[in-house]
C-alpha cells in the first residue's frame, strides 16, 4: 500500500520534537533578547547619526549667515561707491531712532531701555533713519538663522530684529544716545575707503555675528585692551560669520572658551577682563591699526 507524504513525514517530524532537548521554537516573532539587541543597535546608530545631522544642519544656516553679511558688506561697499568713498555712520544712537542723525542702521538693543527698538523694522529698512534702506530692503538680512534669541518687551517675548553689528573704527560717528566709550584715539578710524591700508582691506573686518546678549549699538567694540566690549557670537559650531571691507565672508572660530562661554557677565557694562585670550588678540589686529 503506498502512503502519501502526510503520512510519511509526521512521524519523523514527532520523532524529532520528542527526542530534541529543547521544545521547538516558532518562527513568527522576535525573542526578547532579539528585540533588545535591535533596540541597542539602533540607539547606538542614532547617537552617531544625530550629532552629524545637527551639525550639518548648523553649517546650513552658516551658509545663509555668511550669505547675509555678503549683502551687507555689498550695501556697505555700494554706499561709499555712490558717496564719493565716505563710509556710512556708525555710532552712538538713541532710542527710538532719529532721523537728524542717520546711520547704517539705527536702534539700540538694549531691551532695559530701548523695548521697541527690538522689533522696530523702520530702524533698517527707512532711508530716514538708515543709510543702508535703499540697498536693502529685506529685514531677514539682518538676522542670522541661528539666532534664536528671545527677549522680553513690556508683557511681550519677542526676537530682536538684527543679530550683526559693525566694527566701531569704520565711519564713527558718535550721535545723540550718548554711551560708555569710543574707538581708542591712538588707533585708525576709518571714513573713506580709500583710507583702508592698514589692516588690509581682506584683513579689517567690517560686520559680524555678536553673542544675542551683548549686541545692543549699531557698532561692535573693540578696545584694544585685554578684555571685552561686546562679546562676539559663536552659533556656527564655535565660530562666527564675518564680513571683511574687501568684500569676502569667513567664519572664525573661537579657541579660548571664555569667548564662547563667558559665563556671568554684565552684558552693557562694556568691560569684561579676558587677560591672554588669543581671540581679544585676534579682534584687535583685525579692527584697526595704531596711527
Amino acid at each position: 500500500m503506498q502512503s502519501n507524504w502526510y503520512d510519511s513525514e509526521q512521524p519523523r517530524t514527532r520523532m524529532r520534537t520528542a527526542n530534541s532537548k529543547y521544545p521547538a521554537r516558532s518562527c513568527l516573532g522576535f525573542t526578547l533578547i532579539e528585540l533588545l539587541v535591535v533596540i541597542a543597535i539602533t540607539a547606538i546608530l542614532a547617537s552617531l547619526l544625530l550629532p552629524a545631522l545637527a551639525k550639518a544642519t548648523e553649517q546650513g544656516r552658516r551658509i545663509k549667515c555668511g550669505n547675509n553679511q555678503r549683502q551687507l558688506a555689498l550695501s556697505w561697499l555700494m554706499y561709499s561707491n555712490d558717496n564719493y568713498d565716505r563710509l556710512p555712520n556708525n555710532g552712538y544712537v538713541n532710542g527710538g531712532g532719529t532721523p537728524a542723525n542717520p546711520m547704517w542702521i539705527q536702534g539700540h538693543l538694549n531691551h532695559n531701555r530701548s523695548p521697541a527698538d527690538l522689533t522696530n523694522q523702520v530702524l533698517v529698512t527707512d532711508s530716514r533713519y538708515a543709510q543702508f534702506a535703499p540697498y536693502l530692503t529685506s529685514t531677514a538680512v539682518y538676522k542670522c538663522p541661528s539666532d534664536r534669541k528671545t527677549m522680553r518687551a513690556g508683557q511681550y517675548t519677542v526676537p530682536k530684529v538684527r543679530s550683526y553689528s559693525m566694527n566701531w573704527f569704520l565711519g564713527w560717528k558718535a550721535g545723540m544716545g550718548g554711551g560708555r566709550g569710543e574707538p581708542p584715539p591712538a588707533y585708525k578710524r576709518f571714513y573713506k575707503l580709500g583710507e583702508i591700508n592698514s589692516p588690509s582691506p581682506g584683513e579689517l573686518f567690517v560686520f559680524l555675528d555678536v553673542h544675542p546678549d551683548s549686541i545692543c549699538w549699531p557698532f561692535f567694540g573693540v578696545t584694544m585692551q585685554p578684555n571685552f566690549f561686546m562679546f562676539p557670537a559663536s552659533y556656527h559650531n564655535r565660530a562666527a560669520a564675518m564680513a571683511f571691507a574687501d568684500g569676502h565672508v569667513e567664519s572664525k572660530t573661537w579657541r579660548d572658551n571664555r569667548t564662547v562661554r563667558p559665563g556671568q557677565v554684565d552684558w552693557h557694562g562694556h568691560s569684561q577682563p579676558s587677560a591672554n585670550n588669543s581671540d581679544v588678540t585676534w579682534l584687535q589686529t583685525h579692527a584697526s591699526a595704531l596711527k
